[in-house]
């Protein structure tokens, strides 16, 4: 009955916090109370700060908005893009109430999941259930739609049921978690652009006062068969180098920058032992690092960019085989995306990593 708990008072936790069932109906519960304390152990026990949040069983009682909101909790991911019928993020509703207050947290829907009502998710029937995830996800990405996957990681098995899900969907898939994805989203909510069609080229500006454009932002263009040539650029009519394709058999075009086409999905499962960089705290509200594995001895160099392409540091020094790692000064850069680049030789042993500059 969690649904219908009431709202609560802050100031809640394990030791003065004890709702109990009466065989009923739970007597004591509040919402509050609910998100307050499950915020507050996880952050105890992972030191990290908060940020998304789900409800067990996806139970979603009427003032959650309100708790998340009075928490400062930013993003939610409870309600099924199957039953609201929409998978893009949106500001929830205080009192979950047509007419209530608009809310800071926004719902990010969960799309597909492990949770089977018949059957299950078992270990000898996971490959159809990947087949499932597969079909559903199509659509959504011919649409250019979010997908959010909910899995429960309680089975080793699970763990290659993502992996084979992940090898059979499109290379140009691009995954974030939900609070990285919100943030991108609350950005492109904000986004101030100008166009104009000059002659036979597409001229868009982007008004960016100073901060930095996020390369995962992208258009779409009508008509493509009247435009010869597309320019995106800031105010400053520097051209930030976006590229251009036909979107499946109409006359569209995709307008989008060339990092944010390469996919980083052949990584993501990588354990660590495997991962030839990785960057720590990501994202970062001072200094971080990279940390890998060297394979032998020799020269390496760490290479920073801004997503306008220039470098804004880089440091070069000899490391013997095994584990390594280089401060990287980000405390002195301004908030936004980073391309860290690492190098032996000259040679660029892994995929851009990206660098989230709080």
């Amino acid at each position: 009955d969690y649904s219908s708990f009431p709202f609560g008072t802050l100031g809640n936790t394990r030791n003065n916090y004890s709702p109990f069932n009466n065989g009923s109906f739970t007597v004591g519960g509040n919402v509050l109370a609910e998100v307050e304390i499950s915020r507050d152990v996880l952050e105890a026990n992972h030191n990290v700060k908060l940020r998304s949040f789900r409800t067990g069983h996806l139970e979603f009682p009427r003032r959650l908005a309100d708790a998340l909101d009075t928490l400062g909790i930013e993003y939610n991911s409870t309600r099924s893009t199957n039953d609201i019928g929409y998978s893009f993020p949106y500001p929830m509703r205080k009192n979950n109430s047509f007419s209530g207050e608009t809310a800071k947290a926004y719902e990010i829907s969960m799309t597909i999941s492990d949770v089977f009502t018949q059957g299950g998710f078992m270990s000898y029937n996971w490959p159809q259930r990947v087949d499932t995830w597969v079909n559903a996800f199509e659509p959504y990405a011919n649409n250019h739609s979010p997908v959010v996957l909910l899995v429960h990681p309680n089975r080793n098995f699970k763990l290659t049921a993502q992996q084979q899900f992940v090898s059979r969907i499109s290379t140009k898939t691009h995954f974030w978690d939900v609070e990285t994805y919100g943030d991108f989203w609350k950005m492109r909510e904000n986004l101030k652009i100008d166009s104009e069609f000059r002659n036979d080229t597409l001229i868009i500006t982007y008004h960016l006062n100073g901060a930095q454009a996020d390369w995962h932002q992208s258009f779409v263009a009508e008509h493509a068969s009247t435009i010869a040539h597309v320019v995106v650029q800031n105010e400053n009519g520097v051209n930030l180098n976006f590229k251009t394709e036909l979107w499946q058999d109409v006359d569209r075009m995709v307008i989008y920058n060339h990092f944010g086409a390469v996919s980083d999905k052949k990584d993501i499962f990588k354990s660590t032992s495997n991962t030839i960089a990785k960057l720590l705290p990501n994202p970062s509200i001072g200094q971080s690092r990279i940390i890998w594995e060297a394979s032998s001895s020799g020269l390496y160099e760490v290479r920073a960019h801004n997503i306008l392409g220039s470098e804004v540091w880089s440091n070069r020094a000899y490391f013997t085989q095994g584990k390594q790692s280089i401060e990287i000064p980000s405390e002195q850069w301004t908030s936004g995306i980073y391309i860290i680049s690492l190098f032996k030789d000259d040679v660029n042993l892994n995929q851009n990593l990206k660098l989230i500059r709080q």
